[in-house]
């Protein structure tokens, strides 16, 4: 069996920006626009085949850049990779004394009635802009283990605000 190995593309890279949390969202926009307006197929259309289909990888490139890099946890996920490639999935598995806390927080999601889900609903912003600042922290101090460990931990309030956001629309 032949063995590949490939190589993720970099989103910072891809859009020629700092590796950092700290992108500013206009200039992120403006350089997404420049690159994808040069790479469009639309403006491409005269050159030969393989040029073509060059360019089509290269927009492809371009928007999941752009997307990976304006959401700030799909960011810290790149900043992580690419201080340590698999450090996310390697920190997947996390503390019994964490999963315990997780239960519980998914059991106040399931029993929350209407007038105390507002309450749960801000602590699990609370809960979440900590875990961000806490990310933010560890990749300043090049700290990918700890940042992706918080990125998998930040997944369970993730999914107790969405659970509790399905909850109220029912």
């Amino acid at each position: 069996m032949r063995h590949v190995l490939l190589r993720l593309i970099d989103p910072f890279e891809t859009l020629g920006l700092p590796a950092t949390m700290d992108l500013d969202a206009a200039t992120l926009e403006a350089r997404y626009l420049e690159l994808s307006r040069t790479a469009h197929p639309d403006r491409n259309a005269e050159v030969e085949s393989d040029a073509q289909v060059a360019m089509l990888a290269r927009a492809a490139a371009i928007n999941d850049a752009f997307r990976t890099l304006r959401d700030p946890w799909t960011r810290a996920q790149a900043l992580c990779e690419r201080l340590a490639p698999g450090v996310v999935a390697a920190t997947a598995k996390l503390s019994p004394e964490f999963l315990a806390g997780a239960m519980e927080l998914a059991e106040a999601v399931a029993l929350a009635e209407r007038d105390a889900a507002e309450a749960l609903a801000e602590r699990i912003r609370r809960a979440l802009a900590a875990i961000l600042a806490d990310i933010r922290a560890a990749l300043t101090h090049v700290d990918a283990r700890s940042a992706a460990r918080l990125l998998n931990e930040a997944r369970y309030w993730q999914k107790a605000g969405a659970d509790l956001r399905q909850k109220l629309r029912a």
